[in-house]
């Protein structure tokens, strides 16, 4: 019996699958070139059982250094551990490298694939030809069109130790090129010629704004390097003297925008994309709409070789039947191996204002396929819902109909079996022989009316008890903040006056406060809401007009804000901030 326990326990110990940590591995670029360092991170958030075994990487690369690092933080109470192997490597092959699995231990690495290029040809070091530090400039093409990126690469060679650089880049005007750096620099050793250099990498966008041939003087790098001389015989007093070093110039032919373009918008990108969210929406792609209930909506463009704010603001011809108030949109600019990506998401309300089919409407963005040379559209297709009469809770509750609504006909028995239909038929021939049961109905309902309104009855007695003290607060605080939108309308600052009046919204509906202009005006009289739409207009143009409809808002808000008596009970004169009817 115990032998059978035994061999047992070894059976369920070996059936168990073994502890495996999960190690990353990745590469500060993925193209190199060959005799050209680059760092290469195994990375795991797990404790790993063993040692690595670098061996199988000296197949196709040099392992030049090698270090390790381990790392503890703590964010709300969690404990997280990151693990880090560092390696710097320099490929002795050409072409797509293959990064090797390897053993920690018992646990192993994915393959990783590097693809490795050619030696690159070397500009000359520098008007001096001084061969232990000169500098190198490049752009990733030398025609484009108006306004599409091109690459500027800046690259400092050294062999020697330098203190205090600096790079000024090439001076353009606005009006000339907008330069905008990619990232953050890249360090790397490069062999040229067989000597060794530490490389500092650093990249730049340059958007041409006018055709023609555009000349980019030189960039200029200075810093303080050795002179070879020094005062007695210690290192540290060596003395340094200041070298400064010029790029060669470089020109680029500016295309201008193809005549036989048909967007709106000049966009030349590698690519485009638009992408729609219903950020309500459960269980499926598109959420469920009431009349009169908001639902927000998020439209995300992105372009390839754009920044953020070259993208055009989305107009969008919403169909009768919906009101859209739109946000602030949010422009981001990514950068990758690539460039820039430009990112524009914009966020807007709408609220159905009628039952019945609502067709959304196709929205369209024409660009130009740089790596093709052609036009092309961009399509988020149309949208089509059924808008359900009245909020969620009442289009939900069930209904039964009477014999009215039925046309007068009885309606049809409950499902289920013969004698289910029959006692019910029995039922209803037992209250016709007793025709005194209506008389008892009445009088059960008339006692279930007195015992309801005592019961209102009681609980206004208790309310007009604490609510004296509530209600002058109440109007302490309205007045308050009606004197803020006051203020901001009499200066026409549009920012002040959204603020100040969604605090005023805050307070006037503090069981669902506006969350922006859109929603107040879908709760005030039309005069009121009208001001509101243009001080939201004004807010997220694109063309900056500045407002001045001040006084026009302040004279609608006063029909709702004229001081009343203390004494006086608080009713308001707006509409439910959500109406469902």
């Amino acid at each position: 019996m115990v032998r059978q326990i035994i061999f047992l326990g070894l059976a369920l110990l070996f059936s168990l699958p073994l502890y495996a940590g999960k190690i990353d591995v990745y590469s500060d670029r993925p193209v190199v070139a060959v005799d050209e360092s680059f760092t290469l991170t195994f990375e795991s958030s797990e404790k790993i059982q063993g040692e690595p075994d670098f061996t199988p990487l000296e197949r196709h690369f040099s392992i030049l250094s090698t270090s390790q690092s381990n790392s503890t933080s703590i964010i709300n109470g969690k404990i997280d551990q990151k693990h880090a192997w560092v390696l710097t490597l320099m490929p002795t092959a050409v072409g797509k490298v293959v990064v090797p699995p390897i053993n920690f231990g018992s646990d192993r690495t994915t393959p990783l694939t590097i693809e490795v290029k050619d030696q690159v040809a070397i500009a000359t070091p520098s008007q001096e030809k001084d061969e232990t530090i000169f500098i190198e400039v490049e752009l990733d093409r030398t025609q484009a069109y108006v306004q599409q990126q091109v690459i500027y690469t800046f690259r400092l060679f050294r062999a020697i130790n330098i203190s205090g650089g600096s790079v000024t880049p090439p001076k353009l005007t606005a009006d000339v090129a907008l330069f905008e750096q990619i990232g953050d620099d890249r360090e790397y050793e490069k062999r040229v010629d067989g000597r060794r250099y530490l490389v500092l990498e650093r990249r730049y966008a340059l958007f041409a704004q006018q055709p023609g041939v555009l000349t980019i003087a030189p960039l200029q790098f200075e810093a303080q390097i050795p002179d070879g001389s020094q005062y007695g015989l210690l290192l540290f007093n060596q003395t340094t003297k200041v070298k400064r070093l010029r790029s060669q110039p470089l020109s680029l032919d500016v295309l201008p925008r193809p005549a036989n373009y048909r967007g709106t918008r000049w966009l030349p990108a590698s690519s485009l994309t638009l992408e729609e969210r219903w950020p309500s929406a459960t269980g499926g792609d598109k959420p469920i709409l009431h009349v009169g209930e908001p639902v927000t909506r998020v439209i995300t463009m992105q372009a390839e070789g754009l920044l953020a704010a070259q993208l055009p603001e989305l107009v969008i011809a919403y169909p009768d039947g919906v009101k859209s108030y739109p946000d602030q949109p949010r422009l981001t600019d990514h950068t990758g191996e690539k460039g820039f990506l430009g990112e524009r998401i914009e966020k807007m309300a709408i609220i159905p204002t009628q039952a019945g089919r609502l067709l959304l409407p196709s929205l369209q963005i024409t660009w130009w396929d740089v790596a093709n040379g052609q036009e092309r559209v961009t399509t988020l297709p149309a949208q089509e819902f059924m808008v359900v009469a009245g909020s969620p809770a009442a289009a939900a509750a069930p209904t039964t109909p009477t014999d009215q609504q039925a046309g007068g006909s009885r309606l049809p028995p409950f499902a289920g079996n013969s004698g289910e239909n029959v006692s019910l038929s029995r039922a209803d021939g037992l209250l016709a022989d007793h025709p005194g049961w209506q008389w008892l109905a009445l009088l059960l309902a008339f006692g279930w009316l007195l015992h309801i309104s005592y019961l209102l009855w009681l609980r206004r007695q208790k309310k007009q008890q604490r609510q004296p003290l509530n209600l002058r607060q109440q109007r302490k605080n309205q007045r308050h903040l009606a004197k803020a939108v006051k203020e901001a309308c009499s200066q026409n600052s549009a920012r002040s006056c959204q603020q100040a009046l969604l605090a005023w919204g805050a307070a006037q509906w503090p069981e669902l406060p506006p969350l922006s202009l859109g929603d107040m005006a879908a709760g005030v009289h039309p005069e009121l809401a009208n001001e509101l739409e243009i001080l939201n207009r004004a807010l997220y143009s694109a063309a900056g007009t500045p407002w001045q409809n001040g006084q026009q808002l302040w004279r609608a808000m006063r029909l709702i804000t004229e001081e009343q008596p203390e004494s006086a009970t608080v009713v308001s004169p707006l509409a439910p901030l959500y109406p469902t009817a």
